[in-house]
């Protein structure tokens, strides 16, 4: 990703690979700039290491090692990202 400080990216954070690619194209064909993540732990180094403005960070809540709630109060507490966030969860089995 290109460290540019004017731009502003979407941080979306989902274990599904599928559903994170999709979600990544759908706002990339609107225009938005987006970075994907399917492992909670590789987003959570991306976004304390990179110097990237972040707008919104989408996350999915039940994921492996974190979840998105305790994701977005790490972050919060270390005023990385202040802003807003979406949590995604899908309670139901997969077939």
């Amino acid at each position: 990703m290109e460290n540019n400080s004017n731009e502003k990216y979407v941080i979306l954070i989902d274990d599904e690979a599928d559903l994170a690619s999709t979600m990544e194209s759908i706002l990339e064909f609107k225009g938005i700039k987006v970075k994907a993540f399917t492992d909670v732990e590789v987003a959570e180094i991306f976004i304390r290491e990179n110097n990237v403005k972040i707008s919104v960070v989408v996350t999915d809540q039940n994921m492996p090692n974190k979840t998105g709630l305790e994701l977005v109060k790490d972050l919060g507490d270390a005023a990385i990202v202040s802003g807003q966030y979406g949590l995604n969860s899908f309670n139901g089995t997969h077939g």
